[in-house]
């Protein structure tokens, strides 16, 4: 069970080296990592609800994509839909829970805590590249192939939030190398406005000095006037 499990996951990784597979889990995958390394960058941003109905969407078009891919598989067409039944239904399912994750994003039903939750690249984006190895996988459907897709699954959450650790760190290095700045120049500008006052005060002494030197000429010579008044 184990040895089989081993070679479902491999052939499902190997999967994604075929052309009609690549190009739709690629961007799923991509997404997932750099939307959540964007938010761990800029932690204090949050995505609001328009995000949301934008990542809901996403199942929605990689659902349509695969029955698609399963209408064109052979020359039977939409026979194809009946004879490869299990494939179909997790592409419809695929469509229907899309479906519902945009109605309730886009009328706002849902705590907007609970649908950041649901709604984010790392779950949609994960979930739907799941579906697309199941759909694109010549393993017989079977225990042990959900087993791996759902092994696959946790190991690739694992990855990108381990990711996350290492910017962790790294944000708060930069957060602190920041704060360094900002205390810098503040006592920078703290300094320079010292400076200033200072300056202001030296030039205000001047200024009164000045002016008392120049009101006591106009004593004295208010003075002088009095005596030669007097005589």
């Amino acid at each position: 069970m184990l040895s089989l499990i081993y070679d479902n996951i491999k052939n499902l990784i190997l999967l994604n080296s075929k052309p009609e597979v690549i190009f739709i889990s690629l961007p799923l995958l991509l997404t997932a990592i750099i939307m959540t390394i964007y938010f761990e960058r800029y932690s204090r941003e949050r995505p609001g609800w328009n995000s949301y109905v934008a990542d809901s969407l996403v199942l929605v078009f990689v659902s349509l994509a695969l029955l698609r891919y399963i209408f064109s598989i052979n020359s039977a067409g939409a026979i194809n839909y009946l004879d490869y039944t299990s494939k179909s239904i997790a592409s419809l399912f695929l469509l229907l829970i899309g479906l519902i994750i945009l109605r309730f994003n886009f009328e706002h039903i849902l705590p907007e805590k609970l649908a950041n939750h649901i709604s984010t690249p790392i779950t949609t984006n994960l979930f739907a590249y799941i579906i697309v190895l199941f759909v694109h996988t010549k393993i017989e459907n079977s225990i042990s192939l959900w087993i791996s897709l759902i092994i696959l699954f946790i190991l690739i959450w694992l990855i990108i939030y381990l990711i996350r650790i290492p910017l962790k760190k790294l944000n708060k290095y930069i957060e602190k190398e920041k704060l360094k700045e900002e205390l810098k120049d503040a006592k920078q500008v703290k300094f320079e406005i010292s400076e200033l006052k200072n300056e202001i005060k030296f030039k205000e002494n001047i200024l009164k000095k000045a002016r008392i030197k120049e009101l006591e000429k106009q004593k004295n010579l208010a003075q002088k006037i009095e005596k030669i008044l007097k005589r």
